[in-house]
């Protein structure tokens, strides 16, 4: 560089200075959002604002606002706030609705739970705060520390999740319906069941013993010669006694008695009764019928009626069965015989012993009571006329005449004789 390069860069320098140090200063550096800077620069132009200013514009706050975050506007010689509103989720709105409507969030109603909802852009979120329980009761998270909580039935909702019921003292407090802190005397068996006023008290299941009866019922009203003894020991501490039946066998009961105020009892056998009203029957030529009445029944602790059956029946007549009855129907007789029919009955005892009942019938061989049958004129070895009768059967009768004797009778009485017996065969 020369000489003459360096002289002028100096005189720029020192002439430079001079104007710095004769130059009034008015830069300055401002960050101030309102321009105060600008405004201290332009002060001959300008006034000054006031606090009261700022808050006449409508964005500053002498005042935290609610529902809005606010941070110190930092303006000298003002105590201001810049805010801007708070988001639902800071306002304390952080229950998402699963359908993003205007319904309740699920697992919240409206009976338990008091909600109000916040718009944030296209969805809506809720504060929900448990309903206070009704007048008279409380949540468990509300009794001191003397009293247990326990359940209402007249409480008609929830305090949020928290049941309303009722906080109690030990002294207040007794054992639900169904159950006793108090054992009963007599024969009773309890269980225990649960504690209350946190465990102060005991609460127990109690019933009666099925059949027992005190020690002193069981010694006066029962005989063991009828019942075994079992025993077993009560709430109270007692001895009570259960009188089991004793079993009489097959076929046999126990008879019964209070003998002076004391029951008492013996095995009896069972008796049987079989019997009919008629067990023979005799009709004439003519027939007939008859209902008979059959009995049939075991006496024991009760009478009762007792099966039988019809084992045979045979002969010439119809015979069926009614209840306890037996229907015979026998029809006419036109021979020279008399006709039969038997019918057996039969019942068995329990322990298997059988009794039988025979009715025997008959129906009486034919016959004319005016005249003679034709078969009985041709046995005499008579000649015949009708005259006009009927047999008991319906057959004509007749008059016999001309009768032969000796040998020619003999032989025509064998000869009809040997009829009959042949026609016999087949009837």
């Amino acid at each position: 560089m020369s000489m003459t390069t360096i002289r002028r860069l100096t005189s720029m320098g020192i002439l430079l200075c001079i104007m710095t140090a004769t130059w009034p200063s008015r830069a300055n550096i401002c960050f101030l959002p309102t321009g105060e800077c600008e405004q201290g620069a332009n002060a001959k132009k300008t006034v000054a604002k006031t606090c009261a200013d700022y808050e006449q514009d409508g964005v500053y706050f002498a005042f935290k606002k609610e529902n809005m975050n606010c941070t110190p506007a930092n303006i000298p010689g003002c105590t201001l706030y810049s805010c801007v509103p708070q988001t639902c989720e800071e306002r304390g709105f952080k229950i998402e609705s699963a359908n993003n409507g205007t319904s309740l969030p699920e697992g919240y109603s409206s009976s338990d739970w008091n909600c109000e909802s916040c718009k944030q852009g296209d969805k809506n979120k809720w504060k929900c705060l448990p309903r206070p329980c009704e007048s008279g009761y409380k949540t468990p998270r509300e009794c001191v520390d003397t009293e247990t909580w326990v359940a209402a039935t007249g409480a008609t909702h929830k305090s949020g999740a928290d049941s309303c019921g009722l906080c109690k003292t030990v002294a207040e407090m007794s054992c639900s319906e169904g159950t006793t802190e108090v054992i009963p005397s007599g024969c009773v068996v309890c269980e225990y069941a649960y504690t209350i006023a946190d465990g102060a008290k005991k609460c127990y299941n109690c019933h009666n013993m099925l059949g027992y009866v005190r020690e002193s019922e069981y010694s006066s009203r029962y005989n063991n010669s009828c019942y075994e003894t079992r025993s077993k020991q009560a709430a109270d501490g007692s001895t009570c006694y259960k009188p089991v039946e004793v079993s009489c066998g097959l076929d046999k009961y126990k008879k019964e008695e209070t003998i002076n105020g004391r029951y008492t009892c013996s095995c009896a056998n069972n008796v049987y009764e079989f019997s009919a009203d008629e067990t023979t029957l005799q009709y004439s030529a003519a027939g007939g019928g008859d209902v008979i009445n059959i009995l049939s029944r075991r006496i024991g602790r009760e009478v009762e009626e007792w099966p039988y059956e019809m084992v045979s029946s045979s002969g010439v007549c119809q015979v069926s069965e009614a209840l306890n009855n037996v229907i015979v129907r026998c029809d006419s007789n036109p021979s020279g015989d008399t006709k039969s029919h038997t019918i057996k009955l039969e019942q068995t005892e329990e322990d298997g012993r059988k009794n039988y009942i025979t009715i025997n019938i008959t129906v009486d061989a034919d016959e004319c009571e005016t005249g003679s049958l034709e078969s009985t004129c041709m046995d005499r070895g008579c000649g015949y006329e009708e005259n006009g009768h009927k047999s008991l059967a319906g057959q004509q009768c007749y008059d016999c005449n001309e009768c032969r004797s000796g040998v020619r009778a003999t032989i025509g009485r064998a000869i009809v004789n040997g009829f009959n017996s042949f026609k016999s065969l087949f009837e």
